[in-house]
């Protein structure tokens, strides 16, 4: 029959292999810096620093360490650069000394002198504590002595016999000895139990040098502690074996070495068990380091995420003040294109009325003077049906007359004729001359108004530039106001200079880099990241007069 029970068994760790990433250490001018140059003072400094720092040093130490040797691998100590302005904390003392050692950005030989006295006490100390054993940790059961175990002879599987008056007086052993070794020896494996004699039992321990040591353990228990429970328990021998059971029926005992099964063996588990334990002392050395990297990396992340924040608010912020100013010109060009086309139609208007007004003189003058035409044909009618009646008149006092009177009217009607004749001429001449004075006048107005038309024609082409000129100027502004106020791509973030600053045309804006801008160029949409206007021409780097 075998009990189970449970061992301490060592546990197998995975060796994290990922490297960590150490951050430079801040460059700082220092006024103490030596000067390379001069051997003799820096020997001198490094000397001082040394005896100046051993005593303090040595202290840390006893205090670190006690009375036993410097372990640099496994210590874990948290310690402090003394030399170093600035506080440096430091796990261990292999980091503490690899810091002195290396260390050339400041105070480089007081770090060195650092190291001296740090090498110095550690080989001072190891000297002194030369005599201590260092202990396993791990140890649960009794020793064993080296000189008895030479030339020993033992039963392997080790093999504790049980007797006692326990047996005469009816008790449950087995249960006994379970219950004692829970109490007294909870942390060995629980042996196998094997009844031999009605007065005796045997208690079969793994055939290992810690089964043998837990054998010797539960006999020494139960010669010290068993009495109360009535039994007795020996560590059986060779001698004992051949008598009890020499066929090997009950147990398939052996005689062997104790020093071969024993000390070697439990050499090699130390070996192994120190081996393993150094090797989960620099798993955990690592893991803390992982740690303590992880937790600098979130502290630059929540660095480089508030910065990228920072940026964000910077641009959006940057992104409003552009869209306001946009928004602002935009309303400012409409005000002017609606002032620039209502005063065009004033002009229209005005000039529409004035050639009406000259157009409607104008006829008004063609119908005075058709009118004064008619007029004058109408006299002329009238004098020639005067001079009709006239004539008839004369005729008829040709014949009431005498041929005398006849002469005298007729050259009374001739002059009468000449005269007529004469007026008809003078009025053509008067009214050819007034339609030519009134057509020059017509042409001279028209001639006048066509120049103020002109002249209010070119003020307005001249203000309309002028004003184009101020809006470009205003866009050169915003252009230059965005050059001097972004100095990062508004895209990838990278620095803009003069070699990479791109302009986006037709909206002028200068916050992008010659790469984002052709990306944005190439795209099916062609729209400004800033103001979202659409790209008609190629971007080009930003002249450099802008800068």
């Amino acid at each position: 029959m075998q009990w189970k029970g449970s061992v301490a068994m060592p546990i197998d760790l995975c060796l994290l292999s990922s490297s960590v990433d150490e951050e430079d250490e801040e460059e700082e001018v220092d006024d103490e810096d030596i000067d390379d140059s001069d051997e003799e003072e820096e020997c001198s400094i490094r000397r001082k620093a040394y005896a100046k720092f051993l005593p303090e040093v040595q202290k840390l130490l006893e205090e670190t360490f006690k009375n036993s040797k410097v372990n640099l691998v496994v210590d874990r100590s948290e310690l402090r650069c003394i030399v170093c302005p600035n506080p440096q904390w430091f796990k261990g003392w292999n980091a503490l000394m690899k810091h002195a050692q290396t260390f050339k950005k400041k105070r480089i030989q007081q770090h060195r002198g650092y190291f001296d006295s740090i090498d110095e006490a550690i080989k001072a100390h190891d000297k002194a504590n030369s005599q201590g054993q260092v202990v396993c940790a791990n140890s649960r059961t009794a020793s064993f002595d080296l000189e008895a175990a030479n030339n020993h002879i033992i039963v392997w599987p080790p093999i504790v016999c049980i007797y006692g008056h326990a047996f005469q007086d009816g008790l449950d052993v087995q249960k006994a000895i379970t219950d004692f070794l829970h109490k007294k020896a909870p942390e060995i494996r629980l042996p196998d139990f094997i009844s031999a004699q009605c007065s005796e039992a045997f208690l079969l321990f793994r055939a290992e040098a810690l089964g043998y040591l837990e054998a010797k353990l539960v006999a020494k228990l139960l010669h010290e502690h068993g009495k109360m429970l009535g039994i007795r328990g020996d560590l059986v021998t060779p001698r004992y074996m051949q008598k009890i059971d020499p066929q090997r029926n009950l147990v398939q005992w052996t005689e062997e070495s104790e020093y071969i099964q024993v000390h070697l063996a439990h050499k090699k588990n130390k070996e192994e068990y120190d081996k393993e334990r150094a090797r989960l002392l620099e798993i955990q050395l690592q893991v803390d380091n992982l740690a303590e990297n992880e937790m600098k990396f979130k502290e630059r992340l929540e660095r480089i995420k508030q910065r990228i924040e920072d940026k964000q608010r910077e641009i959006e912020s940057q992104k409003r003040r552009t869209e306001e100013l946009e928004r602002t010109h935009k309303q400012r060009m409409e005000r002017l294109e609606a002032s620039l086309q209502n005063e065009v139609k004033i002009f229209e208007a005005t000039s529409a009325v004035r050639l009406k007004r000259y157009r409607d003189l104008l006829n008004e003058n063609e119908k005075r003077m058709e009118e004064e035409r008619l007029k004058r044909l109408r006299e002329i009618d009238t004098l020639q049906k005067q001079l009709q009646s006239v004539t008839q008149d004369v005729k008829t006092m040709e014949k009431q007359k005498a041929l005398e009177k006849e002469l005298e009217v007729m050259q009374r009607t001739k002059n009468f004729i000449v005269k007529m004749e004469r007026a008809e001429v003078e009025f053509n001449e008067m009214a050819r001359k007034a339609e030519t004075d009134l057509q020059e006048r017509q042409h001279e107005e028209e001639m006048k108004l066509l120049e103020e038309a002109e002249k209010e024609t070119e003020q307005l082409i001249q203000e309309w530039l002028s004003k184009q000129q101020e809006d470009k100027k205003g866009k050169e502004q915003i252009t230059e106001d965005s050059i001097n106020e972004v100095s990062e791509c508004c895209m990838c973030m990278d620095e803009l200079s003069p070699k990479n600053r791109a302009v986006l045309y037709p909206c002028g804006h200068a916050t992008i880099c010659l790469g984002c801008a052709l990306l944005v160029y190439n795209e099916d949409r062609k729209l400004c990241p800033i103001c979202r206007e659409k790209i008609k021409k190629k971007p080009m780097l930003l002249p450099e007069i802008y800068f």
